[in-house]
This record gives structure tokens, C-alpha cells and sequence, in this order.
């Protein structure tokens, strides 16, 4: 939200997801832009769309799988760019590699530290910006 009022982006809120109203809602004011979870994605992309003029997907609160990327990329024509982070602050992170649907970018201000347990393939991830 911070990064698109940033921006000068203009901002709808629904008050509760209902895929048939956010589709109508999409094509009936040429909506550009959204971000939803990926369950979210999966029910919208089952409704009428054919008119949209969608040209960014933005997705947090989950990876999204495989499938899902390319069952909306194969009715929108639009990639599905994931993100990573707390979306409340300038911290989070946003893929905008349409190529690779798993590989994250982060803003210029935000160092990243991983740091993997010994003997292990996991670790933990350190975020730090100047706002947090």
C-alpha cells in the first residue's frame, strides 16, 4: 500500500472478496492493477474477464504454485508477480520478473542477510530498511 500511494497510484478497497463483483468491478473500470492472495486469484480467474485491462497482478501472504501461475497467465495474458515481506512497509519485496514466478526482488534501500543453519538447508532471513 505505502509504495503505491507513494507513487500516485489511485486505490480501491473492497470491503469483502466476492470473485463475480471484483471481475465485474475489473472490467467495468478498466482496473490496471491488483493484488490479492493466491486463493483469491484462483476463484477470480473462473470469472467472465475476457475484457480486462489487467497489466499488473501483484500477489502476497503465499507462494503461489506452479499451476496457479500458469492457469492465470493462460486466461489473462498477465504474469503473476509474487511477493515476499510485511506489505505494510517499504521492507516488502516484489518479483517483477515475469520469467521466473519464484525469484523475489527487494527496494534499493532494504539489505537482505541469510544466514543457513550448519549441516542444514534452511536458515533464517534477515530484512532490514530504514523504516523498520
Amino acid at each position: 500500500l505505502l509504495p503505491a500511494l507513494v507513487i500516485g497510484l489511485d486505490i480501491s478497497f473492497i470491503g469483502e472478496f466476492n470473485p463475480d463483483i471484483m471481475a465485474k468491478k475489473i472490467v467495468a473500470e478498466n482496473i490496471t492493477a491488483i493484488a490479492l492472495l493466491p486463493t483469491m486469484y484462483h476463484f477470480l480467474i473462473k470469472e467472465n474477464l475476457s475484457a480486462h485491462k489487467l497489466r499488473y497482478l501483484a500477489v502476497a501472504g503465499d507462494m503461489i504454485t506452479e499451476s496457479l501461475y500458469f492457469e492465470v497467465y493462460n486466461k489473462l495474458k498477465v504474469h503473476l508477480l509474487n511477493g515476499v515481506g510485511m506489505t505494510e512497509v517499504f521492507g516488502y519485496g516484489q518479483n517483477i520478473e515475469p520469467i521466473s514466478h519464484n525469484v523475489i526482488k527487494i527496494f534499493s534501500d532494504t539489505q537482505v542477510k541469510i544466514e543457513i543453519f550448519k549441516g542444514s538447508d534452511y536458515g533464517k532471513v534477515f530484512i532490514s530498511t530504514p523504516s523498520i
